[in-house]
Parts: structure tokens; sequence; C-alpha cells
């Protein structure tokens, strides 16, 4: 059976009205399935139509790498609780009206922050540097509710740097939600070793007990503030540095092997290897049969980097 664009949206209590297929972006325009407000006052339902609201406009989450913006057209209701009768515009908990974007998508960019840049963020998504950087800095005071966590089992720790030329560094705690997804915890200023301490041992014991496998980079930081707090936890090296440590051993053979080569081989048989730099970086299927090519004399001619290069191609 097709989904609906409202089971696809997945916000609760919201009706589609229309949408949009632009060249820009996909716009989707919406509005509240209740017919009435909550006072801002008395905490009670306003229920006396008194007229429209504002349209907010909000970014959602991407549909296949397109950009989705929401307009949501809010209505205005007056309260017949209050002496004054005061009016109340349509709120929902599922958007930062300051960020001006949903909360799912305030989440996706936090995730997308971990083992990437701000910079590298912002190019991605087009959003700008502020938008980020006030979303960090809500997220790094915020209090996190245990009581609605039932286990942790992965919790991950990664440190990004605000700005450019390594400064201003923040650290990411990230764990798993029932359904597998990857969830921010929190972010943490700085990235000192008494800083994830203090936050590791203010996880409730019950939960501490659960966690099996801390994955972090290979800063002796966290690492060892795990082996500190977390000593039945297993710490596991992610995937992407260790990736980015083997790629740079890589690259450093190529350098020594190819002064090796320019030293031995004649000009003309040196002048054939021009451009094998980008190659040896690649993955082997993505290169066209003239590249395995030239890929293949390389290796002829250095066995040494044929060997290193096996398990880089498949990193």
């Amino acid at each position: 059976m097709a989904l609906s664009i409202e089971q696809l949206l997945n916000i609760p209590g919201i009706k589609v009205l229309s949408s949009e297929d632009h060249q820009r972006e996909i716009s989707i325009y919406i509005e509240f399935a209740d017919n009435y407000a909550i006072c801002h006052k008395c905490g009670q339902k306003a229920t006396e139509f008194h007229g429209d609201g504002e349209t907010l406009r909000l970014r959602h989450l991407p549909i296949f790498n397109r950009p989705v913006y929401l307009y949501l057209r809010t209505k205005r209701y007056r309260c017949s609780n209050c002496d004054d009768h005061p009016t109340t515009t349509q709120r929902g908990d599922w958007y930062d009206p300051r960020a001006h974007c949903t909360k799912a998508f305030a989440d996706f960019m936090l995730m997308e922050l971990i083992n990437s840049t701000l910079s590298d963020v912002t190019l991605k998504h087009h959003v700008s540097y502020d938008f980020i950087r006030g979303l960090l800095n809500r997220y790094v005071n915020a209090e996190i509710d245990w009581k609605k966590i039932k286990h942790l089992r992965v919790v991950g720790l990664d440190e990004i740097s605000l700005l450019k030329g390594h400064r201003d560094f923040v650290t990411i705690v990230s764990t798993q939600d029932e359904q597998g997804r990857a969830e921010v915890l929190a972010v943490l200023p700085g990235r000192e070793k008494e800083t994830v301490v203090a936050f590791l041992q203010s996880i409730p014991k019950r939960l501490r007990a659960t966690i099996e496998q801390v994955c972090t980079d290979l800063y002796d930081g966290y690492v060892n503030a795990v082996k500190e707090v977390l000593p039945q936890a297993k710490v596991v090296a992610d995937r992407f540095h260790v990736a980015k440590l083997y790629r740079a051993a890589v690259d450093d053979l190529r350098k020594s092997e190819m002064r090796e080569l320019k030293r031995i081989l004649k000009p003309e048989e040196y002048a054939g290897l021009k451009g094998v730099m980008w190659l040896v970086r690649r993955n082997s299927e993505e290169l066209t049969p003239e590249e395995l090519q030239l890929l293949e004399l390389l290796f002829e001619c250095s066995p040494p980097l044929r060997k290193a290069h096996a398990p880089y191609a498949k990193s």
C-alpha cells in the first residue's frame, strides 16, 4: 500500500494541504489537525477561532537529496476561560521556531557533524554557519531525560572543531534508539578528559551498566575517560579514523615509491605513470579500463604498493 505524504512526514497532529515540486526545493503546505490552541495564560484549550496566524517556513528532512520545506499555516484562537479573553497562535513541540526547522532536521544536522566539520555540513546542506552553531549552543546546556532511556548499549564519542584551524572543539555524544537509529545525546564543550568523565558519571548507574561498547576516535582523553568510568565497556576505534590513518600511510608509501621509481626509471617510463595519485585513492570498481591498466602498470613497478593498496581499496 502506498504511503501518504502525512505518513512520510511522520509529524503528529498535522494534515497536508498541498505540495509542490520546485526545481530548488520540495514545498509541502500543512496545518494543524486540531481546531484549537493552548492558551498562553491559563494553559487550557482556546477554541473560539479568531483569525489566521503567521505561516512558518520550516526546513525538514531531505527527500532524494533535495531540500524539503514545510509551510505551516497557523490559526489564532480566543480563550473563553480567561477574563480578558486573550488570543493565542497554535504551536507545536515538533519544530524549533528559533532555528526555523523541524526538530527532526535539527537532530539530522547534529548527526551529520559526526566525523565532519561545520564547513562540511554547511556546504553539503546549504545552511549557514550561524544555524549550525545555534543548534550546538542550545544542545550544549540541554539536560537529558534519562528516565525515557531504557538502555544505551553503544555510545559514540567524537570531536569536531567549530572554527577553522582546529580550534574551539566540542564533543558529540551519540547512541542508538530502539530502532537502531543514531541519536545525539549531548554536545559537550571542549574535548578534555575531565569533561567527558563528568558526563559519563552523570549517566545513572542503571544505564551505565548497559553500555557494552564505546566507539571513539584514537584520542587518549576519550579512551582513558571510558576506561575510568566504564571499565566493563569495550573501546572500539571508529572506522572513519582507522580508514583515515590507513589511507594516510598508503599515501606516504606512494610518495616514497614514486620518488624511487623516478630515480630508477627512464624519464619516458616515469612519465607514463602520470596521474596515478588519484587512481590509488579511488576504489578499483570506480576506475575505467584505461585507468585500471595504468594502475596495474604502477603495481608492476612497485609490489609493496600493490600489497598496501589491497585492503585500502576495500576501506
